[in-house]
């Protein structure tokens, strides 16, 4: 027991030792290190940003004292252009070469290409180094680099590069590549006014702020799958080769106003606000799949080729306002939060197939109807325009008599709407109080006869109130069937039957039948006239025995069925006079219950 508790007291001294030793270590090992910082480094007043009104901290190399070029990495020599732009920049300035030469370039004016000389001229290596490298990069004011009127020669590489600042090359030539691959910034870039020769690639930046790109001139841009927290805007700029957006992300709006470009691939897109492509040039374009969340503007745009916008959700109103395709596009399985409004446009056709629109399709107004126009196919063949409907549906469907000329094919199979007009339409031309014969006709020039659209209009004219409008068109359905029927058919006889007899059981033509009942009755009392039967009954027979033959349910006398026996030619017909009763009967009955209506 003894020896147990000198043990433990031995060890707790250890411990206590030994701790003590390894925390003089640590302050000792501590200390060393600060020393070494504070003789290595250069005085931190030298290398700091500048405030507002301050000379540069940090000098061009070629100013730096030999303490300062052996602390820090050597930096090869800068050129006066650079030393000078730099300077500018780091006291919060504009680097404008353009000021500073007293000489306005313009980098898209061919005019001046051949006046960017070495006076303009920064090396990718001065921007690198005053982007990544120490001390320069920790001395970018919050301002960050702002360059104007510069020319760039070679390439640029700032691939996987993290900036804290915002970058400005705006006025700027770039006769080389410039690769922004995986490019960081929580701030924003501007490249406006200025031209690319080469490609730019953005694939997979990340801007937190705006991207601007107005006014500029490009070659091949590739900015898929970029991320852009605020907007990104191309308005008034020319894109010479593809522009590659696909799977990008915009927070705010996509500007590209006013703008020419080639092809655009904006597949599986998201914009978080407006999505604007007013009054530009487009070769060709592709939006499939694209999520825009406000509206989508087109108005006053062409485009020369396709226009593919397949899937793509658009949560505002589409505008396409005196658009000009030449080709159709395909809007197919397009969902439309609002409106499509495509007056004034020039088309080639349009396909919206399996497409939702929750407010209107304005196709016309008084004044401002769709030009349909024929176009020529990738085999130089001459093809109609075509409006394509099947399967789509839509709140309101707004159009003139003039939206629909002759020359245009339509398809119709499975299109709904919820009623015809909209705020556009005029008081003297609303849709549903068109003459039966139109609306007859529009339906008629469906690629191919189905039910569906005729029953579908009546539904919404008679919940407008149009009864007999309804009628008229469910009359003309079935009147469209039985001409594509043959009489070889059961359908064919079962269908001109039910015309003849009841007009199909809609409305007021069921009444049909008691002209038939009339008819067979003066008919049946000629047979009687014709065979002399009166003279050989002690009773007379006439229309009235002609009638009660005729109805099944009903007997005026008992005698006609007791005491007359006919033995002419006349009992025989009489068989058939009884048969048609009973033929007109079920057929009355069968349009009260609706079976013929389906």
């Amino acid at each position: 027991m003894v020896m147990i508790r000198v043990r433990v007291a031995v060890t707790k001294e250890q411990t206590y030792r030994l701790n003590t030793f390894v925390l003089v270590g640590v302050l000792l090992t501590f200390a060393s290190a600060v020393h070494a910082e504070r003789t290595n480094t250069p005085k931190e007043r030298h290398f700091s940003t500048a405030l507002p009104g301050e000379e540069c901290r940090v000098p061009p190399p070629s100013r730096w004292t030999e303490s300062e070029k052996s602390a820090w990495i050597q930096t090869p020599k800068w050129t006066d252009p650079e030393e000078w732009a730099w300077t500018q920049i780091c006291e919060g300035q504009i680097a404008n070469f353009n000021e500073h030469l007293n000489e306005e370039l313009d980098p898209r004016n061919p005019d001046h290409d051949d006046e960017w000389a070495d006076d303009r001229m920064l090396s990718s290596r001065f921007l690198e180094t005053i982007l990544l490298r120490e001390p320069f990069r920790g001395a970018i004011p919050r301002r960050g680099v702002r360059i104007f009127g510069a020319y760039f020669p070679n390439p640029i590489n700032l691939i996987d590069v993290s900036l804290d600042r915002p970058l400005e090359f705006d006025q700027s030539r770039f006769k080389s590549q410039v690769d922004m691959l995986r490019l960081r910034t929580p701030t924003f870039i501007s490249l406006e006014d200025s031209k690319f020769d080469s490609e730019l690639d953005m694939d997979s930046i990340s801007v937190g702020g705006d991207l601007f790109m107005r006014a500029a001139e490009f070659d091949k841009v590739d900015l898929r799958g970029a991320k852009i927290g605020d907007q990104l805007s191309m308005n008034g700029s020319t894109f010479k080769d593809e522009l590659i957006m696909s799977s990008a992300s915009v927070g705010s709006s996509l500007f590209m106003r006013g703008a020419e470009f080639d092809e655009v691939n904006l597949s599986g897109a998201k914009i978080g606000d407006h999505l604007s492509m007013n009054r530009s040039v487009f070769k060709k374009v592709n939006l499939s799949g694209a999520k825009i969340g406000d509206h989508l503007g087109m108005n006053g745009s062409v485009f020369k080729d396709e226009l593919i916008m397949d899937s793509a959700s658009i949560g505002g109103t589409l505008f396409m306002r005196e658009v000009t395709l030449d080709k159709p596009p395909n809007l197919i399985f397009l969902s439309i939060g609002s409106n499509l409004d495509a007056r004034l446009a020039t088309m080639s056709g349009l396909d919206l197939t399996g497409s939702r629109i929750e407010g209107e399709l304005r196709l016309g107004s008084p004044d401002a109807n769709i030009e349909w126009k024929s176009y020529t196919d990738e085999n130089g063949d001459c093809q109609a325009p075509k409006l394509t409907l099947r399967n789509a549906s839509i709140g309101a469907l707004q159009d003139t008599t003039d939206t629909w000329p002759g020359n245009l094919e339509r398809e119709f199979e499975g299109f709904t709407y919820d009623r015809l007009g909209g705020l556009g339409a005029s008081e003297q031309e609303k849709p549903d109080e068109r003459e039966s014969s139109w609306f007859i006709e529009w339906l008629a020039k469906n690629k191919s006869y189905s039910p569906q659209p005729y029953r579908h209009l009546a539904s919404v004219l008679r919940a407008a109130g149009h009864e007999d409008m309804a009628d008229d068109i469910l009359v003309a359905s079935h009147d469209h069937e039985l001409g594509e029927s043959k009489p070889s058919q059961f359908k064919w006889w079962r269908l001109w039957m039910l015309k003849i007899f009841i007009g199909y059981g809609y409305g007021w033509r069921i009444f049909w039948a008691l002209a038939w009942v009339a008819g067979l009755a003066v008919f049946g009392t000629v047979v009687l006239r014709v065979t002399k039967e009166n003279k050989r009954r002690i009773m007379k027979l006439g229309f009235w025995y002609s009638l009660d033959m005729l109805l099944p349910i009903i007997h005026l006398r008992e005698r006609h069925y007791t005491d007359v026996d006919l033995n002419t030619w006349a009992k025989y017909y009489f068989y058939f006079h009884k048969i048609m009763g009973y033929v007109l009967i079920f057929f009355v009955l069968a349009g009260l219950s609706g079976l013929t209506q389906e």
